[in-house]
């Protein structure tokens, strides 16, 4: 990329590239999905679980692959009982954990979920500012309801 170095002088080019924007945007609404993977990734400041989905058909979206994210809690902390991945949790298992379950992606993967989506609401850090709507993807808000996968 070559740009004005602002002083008049020659141009100058930097050695760097955008990151690859392989993240989708589709209409916001409800959808049935699969969910392909779950893992563990520091993001933002912390410990968060990314859960890979895929739209299934007979949506214009189908075979679209979108994701979802669950804060995890801190080291030695518990996870509160009005967090998402509770309440994610709560529907993929079919029941409420219990004190002694501990979180798995075998409970999330291979299932159907009825999934809500809608666009990433992030604000430009130090500021209050929405990120501009070209920068923002779609994204798994709320699992809704265990379509197909069977209780455990």
């Amino acid at each position: 990329m070559k740009l004005d170095s602002g002083n008049g002088g020659p141009e100058q080019e930097w050695d760097c590239r955008f990151e690859e924007d392989n993240d989708p945007r589709i209409e916001p609404g409800e959808y049935q999905a699969s969910c392909m993977s779950v893992s563990k990734i520091f993001r933002y400041g912390g410990f968060k679980l990314k859960f890979t989905f895929q739209i299934l058909p007979p949506s214009n979206a189908s075979e679209t692959i979108i994701k979802g994210y669950c804060p995890l809690p801190g080291k030695g902390e518990k996870i509160g009982k009005h967090s998402k991945l509770l309440r994610w949790s709560t529907i993929a298992l079919g029941r409420k954990p219990t004190r002694f379950d501990r979180p798995s992606h075998t409970w999330f993967q291979g299932k159907v979920f009825l999934v809500k989506v809608g666009f990433t609401e992030k604000l430009i850090p130090h500021t209050k500012r929405l990120v501009p709507k070209e920068n923002q993807y779609s994204v798994v808000q709320e699992i809704l309801e265990c379509l197909a996968g069977g209780k455990q």
